[in-house]
């Protein structure tokens, strides 16, 4: 399922659903003590409606960039996890549904791109529903924040395929507002937004008219944003609450920021209609 904007001759921003993921209630919000929020998570036997897994491929003039992989039919293969354990947490609190033409090297194809017309992918995280994509990805440069790659929270490192080794970076000192941040090209770049995983991090797109964040897993929805709310699955709630307060600030001193977690249900409607968050 794709869905494209365009933001003057300069930028144009395509959605790429691939699949749907259905979690734990308590993975989604958990108001528990926190000693207990991960057992909880794994035993809790309700789940949430699916939500889309969104990927994004954002192009300007210098160049094509895609913003984490999605998910791939691979996943329900036997041997998708060499380690029993990642193979069990990961089945046990994630419910996926893709289909074949979802995958994201098809719908590349939709696009008229393969995958080696790619400049770069970046990775907003490394959490099994925004990496397992990878594996169409071979030969294309991956960025993923040093501390992603360091101190890992969830990273399924026995489901990446062997030849996935990406670029480690790091991000300027942080501020309140996100006036530090690295570079892509004069439209983009990545601002750090950790708490969901140490090594989180949102990209960032300025146009003459807008803002566009992409922002991963920083909230679920823009609705956990406006709402001042933490997901339940966090390596650090303290962090993800700088980061929330941090996000809200700078919507509210931007003015025109459309604000595109990847499951929230109606990021693709926001992109297409340039609905603004206004905090």
């Amino acid at each position: 399922m794709l869905f494209t904007q365009s933001f003057g001759e300069e930028v144009r921003i395509h959605a790429l659903q691939t699949g749907t993921v259905a979690v734990k209630k308590a993975h989604f919000q958990y108001t528990g003590p926190e000693r207990l929020r991960m057992p909880f998570i794994l035993l809790d036997p309700r789940w949430v409606a699916p939500m889309p897994i969104w990927t994004w491929l954002v192009e300007t003039p210098f160049g094509k960039y895609l913003i984490d992989a999605g998910e791939t039919t691979h996943f329900f293969k036997k041997d998708h996890f060499k380690d029993q354990v990642e193979a069990f947490v990961n089945r046990s609190i994630l419910k996926i549904k893709i289909k074949e033409e979802e995958v994201l090297h098809r719908q590349l194809a939709v696009l008229g791109l393969s995958p080696n017309q790619l400049d770069l992918v970046v990775f907003t995280h490394l959490h099994l529903d925004h990496v397992d994509g990878v594996r169409h990805l071979n030969g294309v440069e991956c960025w993923v924040h040093q501390e992603e790659w360091r101190r890992p929270f969830g990273v399924p490192f026995s489901a990446l395929p062997s030849s996935f080794q990406p670029k480690l970076m790091d991000l300027p000192d942080e501020d309140e507002v996100f006036a530090q941040s690295r570079k892509i090209d004069d439209w983009v770049d990545l601002i750090p937004t950790p708490g969901h995983t140490y090594g989180h991090q949102s990209v960032r797109i300025r146009t003459s008219e807008y803002t566009i964040i992409l922002a991963g897993d920083a909230t679920f929805t823009e609705a956990q944003l406006r709402q001042n709310r933490v997901g339940g699955i966090h390596v650090d709630r303290h962090l993800s609450r700088a980061t929330i307060k941090k996000l809200q600030l700078f919507c509210g001193m931007e003015g025109n920021v459309i604000y595109l977690p990847s499951h929230d249900p109606e990021s693709a409607y926001r992109l297409v209609n340039k609905v603004c968050t206004c905090l």
